[in-house]
């Protein structure tokens, strides 16, 4: 007996017909939608009050796993080296050393995605922070997301009083929550514009605004208005959180970074030279895709070099084309004086030159 290959193989499971035509659609599936029923949970860190910070301020890092509560042992790296903390959270008063590149995981998890912590020293030329005001950040930094993303609103008031009763506002309408979280669950365009906050006897919070975007890259800034010495991260975004691969980050068209797998851009001391238009480009769904350009604008007082330097140069450039316009002008009424001396003189007779002309044509 002879046996034949044929197009289909069929493997029996107790009546149920198992082709590689299906198994070709279970791994399809399984690659839309980029799960795996053996995938190890990742750890998240979170930093409270923020990822920014002056020095002497406490910081609080937190580490979990989304959905598991509890765990026996927490490992922390800090720039990639083991620091040494155990806990699922603890504390610091934060120096200039601190700043960079922090990742947890708990048990078996894997370890979470680098969280950056950015200190700064506090400038005497800045004006004092008016302590009056509830301050409102966003978890995570970013005040710019994607449709069906998750983010949520703190308020932290600076007031004696006791109670922690909050009044949130959007686009200059009162919101019905009144802890000092407000969490958007799965944004939607409603969900952009304005937002304010008062906590306490504390004072409103200034507006921070929230805008929610449909595309496939979202091009993400900690600030879009920078200062001397603060620091900046940049995310490339993918749609629905996809995995974004061969990321490239640019500032004014010009390339700062790329990897193949995606990070965060980090620049731990702005200046002015940071100011302008920044995009990314990356491949998702194995598709090559680019933001749209975002402008990071610069506040802060110029130096006196920075003011100098441009003045003189247009000074240079005013002088030497005033001294072009003139020598212009010097030349072309040198060359009219000439021609018109030169059409005011008659030619002399020359007897003897025309003698010798009529003998040698005879």
């Amino acid at each position: 007996m002879s046996l034949q290959a044929t197009d289909t193989a069929y493997v029996p499971m107790e009546g149920f017909s198992f082709t590689p035509k299906l198994l070709w659609v279970i791994l399809l599936f399984g690659a839309l939608t980029g799960r795996s029923v053996d995938a190890v949970p990742r750890s998240i860190v979170s930093l409270h009050p923020s990822w920014r910070v002056s020095t002497g301020e406490n910081v609080t890092f937190h580490c979990e796993i989304p959905g598991i509560s509890g765990g026996n042992q927490t490992k922390w790296l800090f720039n990639g080296t083991n620091i040494p903390y155990q806990t699922s959270s603890f504390s610091i008063t934060a120096t200039i050393e601190d700043s960079g590149k922090y990742r947890c995981k708990i048990d078996n998890s894997s370890f979470s995605d680098p969280v950056y912590l950015g200190v700064y020293v506090a400038s005497s030329k800045k004006p004092i922070v008016d302590t009056s005001k509830a301050i409102l950040s966003l978890t995570p930094p970013w005040n710019r997301i994607f449709r069906g993303d998750n983010v949520s609103l703190h308020c932290k008031g600076y007031g004696t009083s006791n109670t922690n009763e909050t009044q949130w506002f959007h686009n200059g309408n009162r919101l019905s929550e009144k802890t000092p979280t407000y969490d958007i669950i799965f944004a939607t365009y409603n969900d952009s514009g304005e937002y304010e906050c008062q906590t306490g006897d504390s004072a409103f919070s200034d507006s921070t605004f929230l805008g929610v975007y449909s595309d496939w890259l979202l091009l993400q800034a900690s600030l879009l208005v920078i200062e001397e010495g603060e620091p900046l991260i940049l995310s490339c975004h993918g749609w629905k959180n996809r995995n974004v691969y061969k990321v490239t980050f640019y500032h004014n068209n010009r390339s700062l970074n790329y990897w193949y797998e995606n990070h965060n851009f980090y620049i731990p001391y702005a200046t002015i030279n940071n100011r302008g238009f920044y995009h990314c480009s990356g491949i998702l769904w194995r598709i090559f895709y680019t933001s749209e350009l975002l402008y990071i604008d610069f506040k802060g007082t110029l130096s006196y070099m920075q003011i100098l330097i441009p003045l003189m140069t247009g000074i240079l450039f005013g002088v030497d084309t005033a001294i072009l316009v003139l020598t212009r002008k010097q030349l072309h009424y040198l060359l009219e004086k000439e021609r018109i001396l030169a059409t005011k003189r008659s030619p002399k007779a020359d007897p003897e030159a025309e003698s010798k002309v009529q003998v040698e044509v005879l």
